[in-house]
């Protein structure tokens, strides 16, 4: 009895000291979540060259994954946002493919007809896309591949974004100056050399 008397006094002078730390505990503890799920991506390129194969010749092709730069958050399946900007001779009469849960679908697009940006004086045009493939932890996806016939011994260079429900990468890009900051060249980019 006399514990139980000492306990309920003990609380009773104190409340005010155990709601403060119960609500700095939550603050701390909402922001360190928030700070961990903060998506950091890379764009990776990869480059196939064409090739004899026992079907036939297979065309060249450009894959384009996103790399998930964060080793204990993943993001399932349609919760990645992307945008890229391409070069538009990079896709000029190729055929784009993108990545779904049961492979690759080909995907119409007219770079001549999109509106084209212009990025350290060459015409890019911005490609929006959702990966629908599950972005695990510190790992690369396959996104989108572009086919056919590239011009070789070029430096390619391709622009890039990400949104997720946590937050979009870069942190500072703000919605509705996304092609001003391509265009001043302060988005993040990935280049390849053709060969």
């Amino acid at each position: 009895m006399v514990l139980g008397n000492y306990l309920y006094n003990f609380v009773l002078n104190n409340w005010q000291s155990f709601i403060v730390n119960i609500l700095a505990y939550g603050c701390a503890t909402l922001i360190l979540l928030y700070l961990l799920r903060i998506p950091r991506f890379k764009l990776h390129l990869k480059f196939i060259p064409e090739k004899e194969t026992p079907a036939g010749r297979s065309s060249s092709a450009l894959n384009i994954s996103a790399v998930n730069k964060k080793w204990w958050i993943g993001y399932a399946k349609e919760e990645v946002n992307f945008g890229l900007f391409i070069p538009a001779d990079l896709v000029k009469n190729k055929e784009l493919f993108w990545v779904t849960t049961k492979g690759l679908k080909k995907t119409e697009i007219n770079a001549v007809e999109k509106h084209i940006f212009k990025i350290n004086g060459e015409g890019y045009f911005l490609y929006r896309g959702i990966v629908h493939n599950p972005v695990y932890p510190d790992s690369r996806t396959l996104i989108l591949r572009i086919s056919g016939d590239f011009e070789k011994n070029k430096k390619t260079r391709i622009y890039y974004f990400f949104n997720t429900p946590y937050g979009r990468f870069p942190r500072n890009l703000k919605f509705g100056k996304i092609t001003k900051t391509a265009e001043d060249k302060k988005l993040p980019f990935s280049e390849i050399s053709i060969q």
